[in-house]
């Protein structure tokens, strides 16, 4: 295929993945969960003091921060989109098309550029994480770019963008930050010749990205280290319910895990049989995902916290992009048709929520959470109001940033209190100097949120029992709201 050829093959691609991405936000929303609200009422701290962020969200680990990075790219697109809720979905949309377009010009064969291009536009692991504007989900698609670049020939300014984009890993997600460790440090010992200095260049491409944390930790008395230390030394600051592998073992057991694993075991098991069948020689860029796959999936066993999905998208990507590239590497017409089917079916994939455009009802989708937001205000008709939320075992950080962009962009005011309870704590960085730009009107009329509670009836019955009896309500999914007026 020619350059000509190849390049517009490319960019009918990327129009084809911002298209069938933007048509599926539009149709079906994307999650916009504790960690969104989170995400956005830091970014929106950090905008409106002028003022940048040394530490990103925290991780598991209670008093450890991942890195700031994912909060300063996210900064402009905030500015931009004036503060839309939708704003860290730009960037991750950035990141994956300048990882498709790296992809593409790093390869020296143009067609496995482009096949790993397609792969990361519409498979499935990578198309869903695209839709979810989560900080650890730039690292999936990132990895792929450091892979190539470490299976290409290291040069001076190839080491340098493959050092500095390892040590990004640790401002998205750690755990695929350290599975990468052992294979740069093979790297380097593979080049006896230029060790100490690949060593060097490593080595100060991650301090210099650390450096924001370690402002941090000099400013506020150690406290990242001395958690760490603590952890090491038995006196755990884990989130509560966290465990070791025997609960991960229980979660795979009762559906969760499995749901996840089971790409994982079948990929695995086709390349399995592939190579068994036909004793093919791993190329280096299949050899490393399947080895870094590994590396992950021994990190995330062992680690002593209670695992989300979100830790395996790099695991599930790796194997997904190994076992792809193999085929290619076939060179035959099964393998091809295989690829065919594969793109075919990741492609309907994609795009069934455009052929059945069911209204959507999820708790946590922002479609449903605008919509509760919006029946509210247009209930009240422009008179003053509160708005109680109850939230179980999160803080209510999704409502509290978009009650706050709806009354800012379309209502111009916001309500006299929307909190989980009157006469509480604050419980968001900086919420009066942010509210104080909009105009609050005296509250004539109360509306409760309330969020699906399962097992937690005794606390809503508590909560529940500051309000009078509603005088009207709405159902949207499993989330209700109350009207305590006339």
């Amino acid at each position: 295929m020619s350059n000509k050829k190849s390049n517009i093959f490319l960019f009918l691609i990327l129009l084809a993945g911002l298209i069938v991405r933007l048509l599926s936000l539009n149709s079906s929303g994307m999650a916009f969960t504790y960690d969104q609200g989170r995400d956005l009422l830091d970014l929106r701290n950090m905008v409106l003091n002028h003022k940048l962020s040394l530490i990103g969200p925290e991780t598991s680990l209670r008093g450890v921060y991942y890195g700031p990075l994912w909060y300063w790219l996210s900064a402009p697109t905030l500015i931009i989109s004036n503060f839309s809720p939708y704003s860290t979905e730009i960037l991750l949309f950035f990141i994956v098309a300048i990882s498709a377009i790296l992809l593409y010009r790093l390869s020296k064969n143009k067609t496995q550029g482009l096949i790993l291009s397609t792969t990361i536009l519409f498979l499935p692991v990578f198309f869903d994480n695209s839709l979810i504007p989560l900080n650890t989900n730039p690292a999936l698609f990132i990895l792929p770019v450091i892979f190539l670049l470490l299976t290409s020939k290291i040069t001076n300014t190839s080491w340098i963008i493959t050092s500095l984009l390892s040590a990004s890993l640790f401002h998205f997600d750690t755990f695929a930050a350290l599975a990468l460790v052992p294979i740069m440090i093979y790297t380097i010992l593979r080049s006896p010749l230029r060790r100490m200095y690949l060593t060097i260049l490593w080595i100060t491409s991650t301090s210099l990205l650390y450096v924001p944390q370690l402002i941090f930790n000099l400013k506020h008395q150690y406290p990242e280290w001395t958690t760490i230390i603590n952890l090491l030394h038995g006196q755990s600051s884990l989130r509560p319910g966290t465990t070791y592998i025997v609960t991960f073992i229980t979660d795979i057991g009762k559906g969760f895990g499995l749901n996840h694993w089971l790409p994982v075991v079948i990929i695995s098991t086709f390349i399995t049989i592939i190579i068994i069948k036909y004793h093919f020689p791993l190329t280096p860029f299949v050899k490393l995902n399947f080895i870094y796959s590994l590396l992950l999936s021994s990190i995330l066993i062992f680690s002593p916290f209670r695992l989300g999905p979100w830790h395996l998208g790099a695991i599930i990507g790796s194997l997904s992009l190994g076992f792809v590239i193999l085929l290619y590497s076939l060179k035959s017409l099964i393998a091809w048709v295989l690829l065919i089917v594969i793109f075919t079916t990741s492609f309907i994939y994609d795009i069934r929520p455009l052929l059945h455009n069911v209204p959507q009802t999820d708790t946590a989708n922002i479609k449903t959470r605008l919509t509760i937001i919006d029946t509210i205000y247009q209930n009240a008709e422009g008179k003053g109001i509160n708005i109680y939320t109850f939230a179980p075992n999160v803080y209510d950080f999704p409502n509290q940033y978009l009650i706050w962009w709806r009354a800012k962009t379309r209502y111009k005011y916001l309500p006299k209190e929307y909190v989980y309870l009157s006469q509480q704590p604050l419980y968001v960085a900086d919420k009066n100097m942010a509210d104080s730009l909009i105009e609050i009107r005296p509250a004539q009329c109360s509306y409760l949120i309330i969020e699906p509670y399962e097992s937690q009836k005794k606390w809503y019955d508590q909560w529940r029992g500051n309000f009078p009896i509603f005088s009207k309500q709405w159902q949207f999914g499993e989330t209700r709201i109350e009207k305590l007026c006339p």
